[in-house]
């Protein structure tokens, strides 16, 4: 995750003198998130293969050896 800049840090802040969409509080600016390790796409590649295998892609030892493989 970037900032406008291009810029990595995004400390979460909350900006009490404003007011945010119909009025909701607390408005942060940042991402808390910023420190998490974020890893929702790996199902979706995992469930493209599937797809992919149930299509009639061969599966190989390489494959499959990619997919046990733990992302880093």
């Amino acid at each position: 995750m970037y900032t406008v800049d291009g810029g990595r840090q995004l400390p979460e802040r909350e900006v009490g003198h404003l007011a945010g969409y119909e009025g909701s509080k607390p408005v942060r600016i940042g991402n808390g998130a910023v420190d998490q390790r974020q890893t929702d796409v790996l199902g979706e590649v995992m469930i493209a293969l599937e797809d992919a295998r149930a299509a009639g892609l061969e599966e190989s030892a390489q494959s499959w050896a990619m997919q046990r493989s733990p992302g880093r």
